[in-house]
């Protein structure tokens, strides 16, 4: 290290631990994309819809969730709706799936 410097984190690391921690990279289980048919009237003046989906979990039983789309007014053909962590988990994954809804 030079004097004039401020040390380097992965210096100290080293000095301290004898290694360079790094970041692990977590797995994310697989998303799903379902379509959700809207007629011209329902994206000119909006509309709230209510989808049930059936996730699977580690535990012996799915789940059944309702998840809302409010489509706005306006809302353009092919707009996504995202749900983080909404999909199916992996019991070898760290992280559960996203749920995307594509206006169709």
């Amino acid at each position: 290290m030079d004097q004039g410097c401020p040390p380097n984190i992965e210096d100290v690391q080293k000095a301290f631990f004898g290694k360079v921690f790094t970041k692990a990279k977590l797995s994310k289980a697989k998303s799903i994309t379902y379509p959700i048919k809207c007629t011209l009237e329902d994206l000119y003046k909006g509309k709230s819809m209510k989808i049930k989906i059936k996730r699977k979990r580690t535990s012996p039983n799915d789940v059944e969730k309702v998840l809302e789309c409010n489509i706005l007014k306006g809302t353009p053909d092919g707009h996504k709706f995202f749900y983080k962590g909404e999909a199916d988990e992996e019991a070898e994954k760290d992280l559960k799936g996203d749920v995307t809804f594509i206006v169709d």
